[in-house]
């Protein structure tokens, strides 16, 4: 049958379908904001543990100055340290956010490239 001897749809029918439609759309995006709300409040209480983790072992505010340097005598800077702390367990990220983080970030980090260029480089003349 062809286009222009399909029969017509009532318009009250065209509105129940398109009312369902929306309806469809309305619960697509209800689990869409519910499932990255869910991510952002994980990986909020996440960052907070690890907050409370590095403040437990953090050194004391209260550290005594330096002896004064010896003139005349070069001091070794001190050794630098790191500390690696094991990262707790993640669900995993949705793949369409972590994609669409990461086209965000490359495209931030190639506009902070062009801005640095533009202003002749990171390196003083």
């Amino acid at each position: 049958m062809s286009v222009l001897h399909s029969p017509q749809l009532s318009p009250s029918h065209a509105t129940s379908d398109l009312a369902a439609q929306l309806e469809g759309m309305l619960r697509e995006l209800n689990h869409a904001r519910n499932t990255l709300v869910t991510q952002i409040d994980a990986q909020i209480a996440r960052a907070n543990g690890l907050l409370r983790h590095v403040q437990e072992i953090a050194p004391p505010r209260h550290l005594p100055a330096p002896p004064p340097a010896i003139p005349g005598i070069m001091q070794t800077p001190p050794k630098l340290t790191s500390v690696v702390l094991a990262s707790p367990e993640q669900p995993g990220l949705d793949p369409e956010l972590e994609q669409a983080t990461l086209a965000e970030l490359n495209e931030a980090l190639a506009l902070a490239f062009t801005e640095i260029a533009s202003r002749g480089g990171m390196l003083p003349a």
